[in-house]
């Protein structure tokens, strides 16, 4: 199996960043709201009847959904939490470069880092980029918007319940410079739109056993400015 490593990788070029992050631009945390559409297959009981003249044997392969629900219901057996009302599952991003966090949030409560039930990484990626540069009298605009399609993994880790999978990776995002005239306050920010994992697929494992097979997709919807903070920047 994979190696559960701690969550962390970089998953746009360092050459795209180059001039944004040499005239100062600033990385930005950022929060968004984390989808979970999983389906995890498994075998049925096997069914046996004896008749006159020999035997009927069946087994069905079942199926039941993984979404927020059910990952928030896992939490509340890893005493995580003490229920799932109110409770959101967040991805946590920084700057242009990175996914540092899994989070859950709730109003009038302290966030819960959950990043030790997540593993992930990138294997290869392909970039998308349309960046430009404008000067003037006034100062001068450095904007560069990009998308990323790779493969790599998504894996649950809750207890006895792990996944081994593959998937693609899509993360789209911006960087933006912009200095004005003297008197006027220079604006730099950069930040990661979008991420998703789709086409998950791989094997669930119940203490190390092999068991069922798990599939579908993982999304970070647009993100928003946040307070929240990860030590994995």
């Amino acid at each position: 199996m994979k190696a559960t490593t701690p969550l962390k990788i970089a998953i746009t070029s360092l050459a795209l960043a180059a001039y944004g992050h040499a005239n100062g631009i600033n990385d930005e945390y950022r929060e968004h709201n984390l989808t979970v559409a999983l389906k995890l297959s498994t075998e049925d009981d096997e069914k046996f009847k004896e008749t006159n003249n020999g035997f009927k044997a069946s087994q069905k392969i079942v199926t039941q959904k993984i979404s927020n629900k059910e990952l928030l219901e896992a939490l509340v057996e890893e005493d995580v939490i003490d229920d799932i009302k109110g409770w959101s599952i967040k991805v946590l991003t920084y700057g242009s470069s990175k996914i540092t966090g899994f989070f859950l949030t709730k109003k009038n409560n302290d966030p819960i880092d959950v990043s030790e039930y997540f593993d992930y990484d990138v294997f290869f990626s392909l970039e998308e980029y349309k960046e430009t540069l404008k000067e003037t009298d006034k100062g001068e605009k450095y904007e560069n918007v990009f998308d990323i399609l790779g493969t790599g993994y998504l894996d649950l880790l809750i207890g006895d319940f792990t996944t081994e999978t593959n998937c693609l990776v899509n993360v789209s995002g911006k960087e933006l410079y912009k200095e004005q005239e003297v008197k006027v306050e220079s604006e730099s920010a950069a930040w990661i739109k979008k991420a998703s994992f789709e086409k998950i697929v791989g094997e669930a494992y119940d203490d190390e056993e092999p068991f069922g097979v798990i599939e579908g997709s993982v999304n970070a919807g647009e993100g928003k400015e946040t307070d929240l903070e990860s030590n994995d920047t």
